[in-house]
């Protein structure tokens, strides 16, 4: 869709695209989590909820709001790449990149020990996004 969009005459309303996207998902997540707390009250003692309850809404809901931004920027970024971008070499760093990058954080950061299997893995993905972005081929 990112492609098709930002390939037609309505590249320029990149904003307006996305603003709905994120509109109707936050739309479809409020009324999924209000669906749940209606559920968890119906089933919870509400002696036992008190402030505690609350507080933890409260950062629940401050934690979704940045993750949506976070995405909505990502989102704006790819949706203008796809379009300045070349496509072979734009989408295979944003599908493989993502798994790479997570991988070798689990290993930089998380300090996870990868078999030898594993590893080529690791190598052989990096290679092959390299080789599918490769301009020269």
């Amino acid at each position: 869709m990112q492609k098709v969009h930002q390939s037609s005459g309505y590249r320029g309303e990149l904003n307006a695209f996305l603003i709905i996207a994120f509109v109707a998902s936050a739309v479809l997540c409020a009324l999924f989590a209000y669906l749940l707390k209606r559920r968890e009250s119906r089933l919870a003692d509400a002696k036992e909820k008190g402030n505690k309850s609350k507080m933890q809404a409260w950062f629940l809901l401050g934690i979704m709001i940045a993750s949506g931004a976070s995405v909505a920027v990502n989102n704006k970024f790819n949706l203008y790449l796809s379009g300045v971008m070349d496509s072979a070499v734009f989408f295979p760093i944003v599908n493989g990149g993502g798994l790479v990058l997570a991988t070798l954080a689990a290993v930089l950061l998380f300090k996870e020990k990868l078999s030898k299997k594993q590893w080529v893995g690791v190598v052989f993905g990096i290679a092959s996004v390299v080789f599918l972005c490769n301009p020269f081929a």
